[in-house]
């Protein structure tokens, strides 16, 4: 099943980002979405520190945290596929 929504993600920036950049490519394939990573090192992202320092790399979907911690390609598919059926059902004539 291909999901068309457009959907942009949030990843965390740490040395983990390798294996999390892999497992994303893995979705790319089948869903089309913006990543925007943010370094929780950088000024002005104390918040995203205070909240993710250990539960690195994280993933939100428009927003809502998806993932954090160790997950795979499966939990992303998983997550853009609830959100891609939500968008549907609130709205049939999409």
């Amino acid at each position: 099943m291909s999901v068309q929504a457009l959907s942009e993600l949030e990843l965390t920036d740490q040395p983990w980002m390798k294996i999390a950049k892999a497992e994303l490519a893995k979705v790319k394939d089948l869903h089309d979405f913006d990543l925007q990573v943010i370094n929780i090192q950088d000024k002005g992202q104390e918040t995203w520190k205070r909240k993710y320092v250990y539960w690195i790399p994280v993933l939100h979907l428009d927003g809502e945290e998806i993932a954090k911690g160790r997950w795979d390609a499966s939990n992303v598919l998983t997550a853009l596929r609830q959100r891609h059926s939500g968008l549907y059902s609130e709205n049939p004539s999409k």
